[in-house]
């Protein structure tokens, strides 16, 4: 899938993401975000090096998360490396690490710290808008933009963010060019990818897309039907009160693991229920349902995993030299 913007963010601010994303996307601005545009099979990082190379944006979810975030570092250096325009986007009233402040110095920034969520992503659009318009590979197709219609009363009313101030004149032309800028289609509604597993680890998937895919299922499409409570290393069966398409699956995950992390998963098959193996260990586990036509985690829940009780039974007292029973 083309796109021309890049978001990059630590996996603990997924869900802020996935609202700077779904924003952007409902203004027709075509974005990549990791791991639902990795496609099963793909190398991990050759997939980010290539999305941030082909990206003409760079959106940043700084948070304290992202900030000590190695990942986030690498994608930044790359993307100032490749001259692609970076607009951070602060959550958390945090001060960048030495690193990040060497390749943000020069880097106007929008603060969006305040509850005032859906005016932040307003302005990130806009902003966002004017960049793509600015740049010479769209400017070549766009038609020129008409002019800037009146500002409304309750507009003009609204305090100044500093995302506006960082495209002043831009933000009044991007309010109309939104509609002329196009590159053809809309935004893939896919979803996140998965890694292969092994005993103990999160690793990347090694399934291959299918020819063609199933109809994406819709959050709420699935409801898991799986015990609360299970001993460690148990069987388990796990049912989904729904419609399941081949290469469907259920994993098991610690939960602050990204959606493409597993420490078991089982294929559906026939869209009956199955049975997966719980953690040999006790803990607080995630028991995920992977849709495959849109690689994306469309059902959760949480599984608590117990070691089994122990205790011991056996006489007072015996005699000596004497073979006893003990019931475990």
């Amino acid at each position: 899938m083309s796109h021309d913007v890049f978001i990059s963010h630590s996996s603990i601010d997924k869900s802020i993401a996935d609202a700077v994303t779904a924003a952007l996307e409902q203004a027709q601005i075509r974005c990549w975000i990791a791991p639902r545009d990795i496609l099963p099979g793909e190398s991990w990082g050759g997939s980010i090096v290539d999305a941030i190379e082909s990206s003409k944006v760079m959106v940043i979810i700084f948070s304290s998360h992202s900030n000590d975030s190695k990942q986030v570092m690498r994608e930044v250096e790359r993307a100032v490396q490749k001259d692609v325009v970076v607009v951070p986007v602060r959550v958390e009233n945090v001060q960048p690490s030495r690193d990040m402040e060497y390749f943000l110095s020069a880097t106007h920034w929008l603060d969006a710290i305040t509850p005032e969520m859906d005016v932040h992503l307003k302005d990130l659009t806009a902003t966002v808008q004017a960049l793509l318009n600015k740049s010479p590979s769209s400017s070549a197709t766009a038609p020129p933009p008409a002019p800037p219609p009146p500002v409304a009363a309750e507009a003009s009313a609204r305090p100044r963010s500093k995302l506006t101030m960082l495209v002043p004149v831009l933000g009044l032309l991007a309010v109309v060019g939104a509609g002329l800028w196009f590159f053809g289609g809309s935004p893939e509604q896919s979803s996140e990818p998965r890694k292969a597993s092994s005993t103990s680890s999160d690793n990347v998937a090694d399934n291959k897309p299918t020819d063609q895919p199933a109809e994406k299922k819709q959050s709420g499409d699935i409801r898991l039907k799986v015990a609360d409570k299970v001993m460690a290393a148990a069987q388990m069966q796990v049912d989904w009160g729904g419609e399941a398409a081949a290469r469907d699956a259920v994993m098991i995950a610690n939960p602050d693991a990204q959606d493409s992390a597993y420490l078991q998963r089982v294929v559906i098959k026939n869209n009956k229920p199955i049975n997966i193996t719980a953690p040999d260990k006790p803990g607080v586990f995630e028991i995920r349902f992977l849709d495959a036509a849109s690689r994306s985690v469309i059902a959760r829940r949480d599984l608590i995993v117990e070691l089994p009780e122990l205790s011991l039974s056996s006489p007072d007292s015996i005699c000596a030299v004497k073979n006893i029973s003990v019931d475990c």
